[in-house]
C-alpha cells in the first residue's frame, strides 16, 4: 500500500450528498436515489479539502441477479480515482473497502463490470481476485432508455470474486 493510500479515509455518504459528489446525470438520478433510499445502494468516497479524489458505489440488489441478488451476490460500480492520483493504490483501497462492507452485510460474492477490450483494467481486476467470468453482455446494467430497455453499449464482462 502506498503512503498516500494509507492515510486517506473512506466515508459513506447518504443519498442527497452522494448524488452531488457523484454528479449523477438526470436520467440516472432517479434509479440511483431510489436504490439508495431503499438500502440497496451505498456510496463511498474519499474527499480531501472538499475535493473528491476517489469514489465507488456498492449495489446489493439489481434487476440482473448475476450482478446483485440481494442475498449472496453484490456489485460495485463507478470506481473512480482522480487522474493525478492514479497509481497510488487508491482504487485498490476503495475496492478492498467495499469488499469489507459487503462481507459485513453477509454477502459471499462481489461482482464488477469491465469492458472486454480494456486489457489494463481486466488485468488489474484479475490481480485483485476477480477471476471468474459470469457472462458477457452488450447492454448497460443500470441505465434504461425511455422505453424501459437497457441501453446498448460495447461488450463487457461481468467478473466475480468470492469474498467469504
Amino acid at each position: 500500500m502506498s503512503v498516500i493510500s494509507g492515510i486517506l479515509k473512506i466515508k459513506y455518504y447518504p443519498a442527497e450528498k452522494a448524488a452531488k459528489l457523484l454528479r449523477v446525470p438526470e436520467h440516472g438520478k432517479k434509479l440511483f436515489m431510489e436504490k439508495m433510499n431503499n438500502g440497496n445502494c451505498f456510496f463511498y468516497a474519499i474527499v480531501v479539502l472538499n475535493k473528491t479524489i476517489g469514489k465507488i458505489i456498492l449495489f446489493t440488489d439489481l434487476d440482473d441477479k448475476d450482478l446483485a441478488d440481494g442475498k449472496s451476490v453484490c456489485y460495485f460500480s463507478n470506481l473512480w480515482v482522480h487522474p493525478k492520483l492514479r497509481g497510488y493504490k487508491i482504487g485498490s483501497k476503495l475496492i478492498r473497502y467495499v469488499e469489507k462492507q459487503a462481507r459485513k452485510k453477509g454477502f459471499e460474492y462481489l461482482t464488477l463490470v469491465v469492458y472486454t477490450d480494456n486489457e489494463k483494467n481486466m488485468s488489474i481486476y484479475k490481480h485483485l481476485g476477480f477471476d471468474t467470468v459470469v457472462k458477457y453482455k452488450n447492454q448497460d446494467v443500470l441505465i434504461k432508455n425511455k422505453n424501459g430497455d437497457y441501453i446498448t453499449m460495447k461488450e463487457h464482462a461481468i467478473l466475480k470474486k468470492k469474498i467469504r
